[in-house]
């Protein structure tokens, strides 16, 4: 799995972020526990509401062979 977009900086003006990232097509992704469709060609895009504070961000990848990738972000959402 590889996030293609993200803030440059960990803190953002913006109260929504767009996570997008490529993996295998036959993955299951989640961002923060919610499942995030993957198309034909492994690609996936979430859309995360922040709040005024630190936030993490988990995305998660995982196939049926049970093979898992991970990520952690923190974004810092100042109003």
């Amino acid at each position: 799995m590889r996030i293609t977009n993200l803030p440059k900086e960990g803190v953002v003006r913006t109260s929504t972020i767009p996570i997008s990232g490529i993996t295998d097509p036959d993955a299951v992704v989640s961002v923060n526990g919610v499942l995030v469709d993957v198309n034909s060609a492994g690609e996936f895009t979430s859309t995360v509401l922040l709040q005024p504070e630190p936030n993490l961000i988990e995305v998660v990848a995982s196939d049926f062979q049970g093979n898992k990738v991970s990520a952690v972000l923190t974004i810092i959402y100042i109003p």
